[in-house]
């Protein structure tokens, strides 16, 4: 196998950007732990086996080196580092970007801390446990199949149906960062065009007795505002008029460079570069705005796996092609579907204009089950946090497919938490409660899935209003029994589906709806009929199309 020097190079975390930053990508030694007795045995004090693995790719993926899908609840990694004694005379931050599912950290021995959650990013001071010169890190993944474990579309067996493989472990950049004692984290920035301010919130690490928060925004390599504020609390909160703000939207992807910097006293201590755009995301009157004018979403599902890198992409530069091939099929918006997506994904769709809908993968859960709410509640909150300066995030939907809200009253009940709790992390965005079914009525957004592609079909249900239940679907209403349609926007935010794949077209391998088309002019005239239909749907607020393509 080819495997290139160090994978995925490129910064992990392009809202906060410093100089000096160190990519641990790259060959680790690794080894399976069937019966996960591997800390007992003191694995965490050397490495074990002679086995290795290409991160950030998991065990299962072919690009990782070692592609076996098998399920393994419990794996380690080990990594040898040389660390510059300039690193130590602040402070070292050693960053995972994500590990499926519960992973705990060792160096040189001393255990530095764990986290739970496969998607959400962690980071972990680890400057006392460092040395001058070889340092050994490693790391423990701990992913059991657990109906309290949130798994998104990872499969609790073989992939089967719409079930792809699993993904465990290891799936984005590690990477250290040295920065100084007093030094700015990521930021939560919200910018409104229509007020024509951004609105700052900067944490700091380390001691922030007398720390403050210097902002500097430019445009075009240009300073044009500028603020500062204290920091002492632990967290810096800044809002800076923007003059004459340009829009970021589709097709319009005009961002503004933002740069952080701690201070103590007068002396700037940090320094790191981020960036936003200016837009507004409303509701009102039945409607999707940005930007103050209605927008119909041409959207397209996408599952976020990879043929080679199963959760993990190839290549930065395949992230983006990604999102450039939809656009060229006339797309300008995806729902992120199962799955909390790499940060260099959102990048690019900032970078782009390509408008976004995140989703949480809550599928794998009971949501009977109170610690399998409490995981879906913690993560999912670190993901918006984690994501709410991204322009291009327009929906936050933290539920799929979930007949449970109208069976249960008490899980019913979580989800109005969940709702509640979303909107008070991130006003500045409308919610959808639970896409396809079983929607309440707080919900911001009601949507439907629909897999029958005839086009009259699709007029006869959606050119119409919708009555005090909602939109219906083939075989459900939108709306949660008890639950009232408040005349909110309708989105058909699954359709199409159709069964074809020319590769396979005289087996019945493959996945899909419907009858299967006989010829790819059939499947073109399928296709055709069902999108003109719903673009003529004048009651739709938009549709997104399953899919491009099914990896597996």
């Amino acid at each position: 196998m080819n495997v290139p020097e160090l994978p995925r190079p490129e910064h992990p975390r392009p809202n906060l950007v410093r100089d000096h930053w160190h990519n641990l990508n790259g060959v680790w030694a690794f080894a399976f732990d069937p019966d996960c007795s591997g800390e007992a045995r003191g694995w965490f004090q050397e490495p074990h086996g002679d086995r290795t693995i290409v991160v950030p790719f998991v065990h299962q993926a072919p690009l990782s080196g070692i592609g076996d899908p098998a399920q393994v609840d419990c794996v380690w990694y080990w990594r040898f580092v040389q660390v510059p004694a300039e690193w130590l005379t602040g402070r070292l931050l050693l960053h995972f970007g994500a590990v499926d599912y519960e992973a705990t950290v060792w160096v040189n021995g001393q255990q530095q801390g764990s986290h739970r959650g496969g998607f959400t990013p962690f980071t972990l001071d680890i400057t006392d446990a460092c040395r001058r010169g070889e340092n050994l890190l490693a790391v423990r993944a701990f992913d059991p199949i657990s109906p309290a474990i949130p798994s998104g579309k990872q499969s609790e067996r073989e992939s089967y149906g719409c079930k792809y493989t699993r993904s465990t472990g290891i799936w984005q950049t590690v990477w250290l960062e040295p920065v100084p004692d007093l030094s700015v984290r990521e930021p939560s920035v919200l910018a409104s065009l229509k007020e024509a301010t951004v609105r700052i919130t900067a944490p700091v690490h380390g001691d922030p007795s007398g720390a403050r928060v210097r902002a500097t925004v430019s445009r075009g390599g240009q300073q044009i505002a500028h603020g500062e504020a204290d920091a002492s609390s632990g967290s810096a909160r800044l809002e800076i008029a923007i003059p004459d703000p340009v829009a970021w939207g589709p097709g319009s992807p005009e961002l503004y460079e933002l740069t952080l910097e701690a201070l103590r006293g007068n002396e700037a201590l940090d320094r790191a570069v981020s960036y936003f755009g200016m837009r507004d995301v409303e509701v009102s009157g039945g409607r999707i705005l940005i930007n103050g004018r209605p927008h119909i979403f041409r959207g397209v599902l996408d599952q976020g796996y990879w043929p080679d890198g199963i959760y993990t992409g190839p290549s930065d530069l395949e992230l983006r092609l990604d999102i450039e091939r939809a656009v060229l099929h006339g797309f300008d918006s995806a729902r992120l579907h199962q799955k909390v997506f790499e940060p260099r994904t959102l990048y690019w769709a900032d970078y782009l204009g390509y408008l976004v809908w995140a989703e949480f993968p809550d599928w794998g859960t009971d949501l009977a089950l109170p610690e399998a709410q409490d995981n879906i509640r913690r993560e999912w909150l670190e993901a918006v946090r984690r994501d709410i300066s991204h322009p291009c995030i327009v929906i936050w939907t933290p539920f799929n497919e979930r007949t449970c809200f109208e069976e249960d009253a008490a899980q019913r009940e979580f989800l109005k938490e969940m709702i509640r709790l979303t909107r008070e992390a991130d006003p500045s965005r409308p919610v959808c409660s639970s896409s396809g079914w079983a929607h309440v009525s707080e919900t911001d957004i009601v949507d439907v899935h629909d897999y029958d592609s005839s086009g009259d079909a699709l007029q006869e249900r959606y050119s119409r209003p919708a009555g005090p239940e909602g939109p219906a679907s083939t075989h459900r209403t939108a709306m949660a029994k008890g639950e009232a349609y408040r005349g909110q926007p309708i989105i058909a935010s699954e359709v199409g589906g159709i069964w074809w794949d020319p590769a396979r077209a005289a087996s019945d391998a493959g996945w899909g709806y419907g009858e299967r088309p006989a010829s790819e002019e059939e499947f073109l005239k399928r296709y055709r009929d069902c999108i003109l239909s719903l673009l003529d749907c004048r009651p739709l607020s938009g549709f997104v199309y399953t899919q491009l393509t099914d990896v597996e």
